[in-house]
């Protein structure tokens, strides 16, 4: 296998990706991809049935969680917090990638459950977590990889990575709004408001007391409490 080395001059990097075998969907396709040449230092693929991370590089730096099609019962029954934690205590980096193209692409695909509990499922997760989270659709293969490369690459992330969406051109702090909005009642003028009052954190907005909410205008007592319930 082939050595790269680190722009940074630090040293010489062969990534290896880890794969859990319950992943076994994906695995031909990981395989497929390095094969071709298309990661920079990504140069082999192990898997084992793994008990945290669904993808990860083998020096533990980079850790991701993958959710789709369950990603709402482990909501739910609360499982993506337990794994989401677990993600934090052993890899520096720690992301959680959900496979839809978007807010509306999981509405959309989740016909049986609310809009409202739906995003309100969302914005509870944002305010009690720093993992980032990424809508990637049908692109985990590639950006998986990609995320993984930046490491070895010397580079940070991204400039705003406690909610970014993949395949959709909405900037963080859009995507933030949009959340907020579809809190009942708040809608987008209020929940401007709100984030500009709140620094643009869904974070923040949700450790204050309904009294500091109430200092925002236009949010009363009624939409205060809706706003406490939604991010509790």
């Amino acid at each position: 296998m082939k050595k790269i080395k680190r722009i940074n001059d630090k040293e010489d990097v062969m990534v290896i990706l880890c794969v859990d075998n319950r992943e076994r969907d994906r695995i031909l396709l990981f395989k497929n991809y390095i094969k071709s040449g298309k990661t920079q230092f990504i140069t082999d693929i192990e898997t084992d049935n793994y008990k945290t991370g669904d993808y990860f590089s083998k020096d533990g730096l980079v850790g991701i969680e993958y959710k789709k099609d369950d990603f709402l019962p482990c909501v739910f029954d609360e499982t993506i917090d337990k794994q989401l934690k677990e993600l934090k205590d052993n890899f520096p980096h720690h992301f959680l990638f959900i496979g839809y193209k978007g807010i509306d692409d999981m509405i959309l695909q989740n016909i049986g459950t609310s809009p409202d509990i739906i995003v309100g499922k969302l914005a509870s997760i944002l305010a009690r977590t720093d993992t980032p989270i990424m809508f990637v659709g049908d692109l985990l293969v590639p950006f998986t990889c990609k995320v993984i490369e930046r490491f070895y690459d010397g580079k940070t992330m991204l400039k705003e990575t406690s909610y970014t969406p993949i395949r959709r051109s909405a900037t963080t702090k859009e995507v933030r709004l949009d959340i907020i909005s579809r809190i009942p009642n708040v809608g987008p003028k209020k929940g401007l408001k709100l984030l500009e009052a709140f620094g643009y954190s869904i974070s923040n907005i949700a450790k204050a007391d309904t009294e500091e909410l109430k200092k925002v205008k236009g949010i009363g007592d009624s939409v205060a409490k809706a706003i406490k319930e939604t991010l509790k």
